[in-house]
């Protein structure tokens, strides 16, 4: 320090900042700039269930107070639910302007479920006593069948949800559509979803299945993420009903066992599983060179600052590096070089 003389304001912003603490220079916490989106790759962030609508509103923010405004060119999200409600709600607070919404419930439902005029195609994968009275507008009541049916039901404008889904994300790249100029970046499509209630836990997977075909169908590479939401992230709600609190972690167990099964496909080179479609034509290959995610994140802690940690995971992988950062190596177990 000089001695004799009291030191100018640049010298003392020199010695607090360290190139690292906010002194009111544009650094850390006050600095004006903004990231910029890596404009090599495409993101395509898509949410299911309440725990999902959260995490991609929590997104949304995250990317509006941190990324320059042209991030909305490379990243688009696609909120998908069952709650005719709270979908109303996050839509009037949100905009469309870069979220587009797919509800799954339409009227009629009940009726189309009911056991005689019941579709073949539900026949695969929903007993004959089946509750239909679960198929209201209020979402999926925490029940994973539930929200599977929902995602094949009966489209609000005509078609079927899982079509009208897989069209969402082609629109994107047809001629003249968002991405139409794009279709030579690869896309890195994240499922946010939690794995305790009825819509995320029930849709999880079909969503990771479909928008991967949907993009591979436009000539479109990718890679799937899975940010899923570990029951003990919404506990504190159900504190003081237990019966609901044993229902999340049924739900999460369940998810975790078909998620686990569906990641063992690649030690099985031979095995191929399929998810397949309301149209009656579209078979969708599950394999060890099509996996159902190429990395699978759980995400455990707290409500708020699980949601904080998906949003800045999302950002990491969508923004320009410095360096050679590896995407693989940043979730794998093992160094890749």
């Amino acid at each position: 320090m000089p001695e004799g003389r009291e030191l100018t304001k640049d010298e003392l912003q020199q010695i607090l900042q360290l190139g690292k603490v906010d002194v009111g220079n544009d650094t850390l916490f006050s600095r004006t700039d903004k990231l910029r989106v890596d404009k090599t790759h495409l993101t395509l962030v898509i949410s299911s269930g309440g725990s999902g609508a959260a995490a991609i509103k929590e997104a949304i923010a995250t990317a509006k107070q941190k990324l320059e405004d042209d991030f909305a060119v490379y990243m688009k999200f696609i909120m998908i639910d069952s709650a005719s409600r709270e979908l109303d709600a996050l839509a009037k607070s949100l905009g469309r302007k870069q979220l587009q919404i797919l509800n799954l419930s339409t009227d009629g439902a009940q009726g189309r479920m009911n056991a005689k005029p019941r579709p073949d195609f539900y026949r695969k994968f929903v007993p004959g006593n089946y509750d239909t009275t679960k198929l209201n507008k209020d979402g999926a009541g925490r029940d994973r069948l539930t929200g599977k049916i929902k995602f094949y039901d009966d489209a609000a404008e005509g078609n079927y949800n899982d079509v009208v889904f897989r069209g969402m994300i082609s629109s994107l790249f047809a001629d003249g559509g968002d991405r139409s100029a794009h279709k030579d970046k690869s896309v890195d499509i994240m499922i946010l979803a939690g794995l305790s209630g009825g819509n995320g836990s029930g849709t999880f997977e079909e969503l990771a299945a479909h928008a991967r075909y949907a993009c591979e169908q436009q000539g479109v590479s990718t890679r799937v993420f899975g940010y899923l939401f570990l029951p003990d992230t919404v506990e504190e709600f159900e504190k003081s009903d237990p019966t609901a609190q044993k229902m999340l972690y049924t739900n999460g167990y369940a998810a975790l066992k078909e998620l686990e099964s569906y990641m063992s496909i690649p030690f099985e080179p031979e095995r191929k599983e399929y998810f397949y479609s309301r149209d009656g034509v579209t078979e969708i290959e599950c394999s060890a060179t099509k996996p159902l995610f190429n990395y699978p994140v759980l995400i455990s802690g707290g409500y708020n600052e699980s949601k904080s940690m998906m949003a800045e995971s999302i950002l990491n992988l969508a923004v320009e590096s410095d360096g050679a950062f590896n995407q693989d190596s940043f979730y794998s177990n093992s160094i890749v070089t």
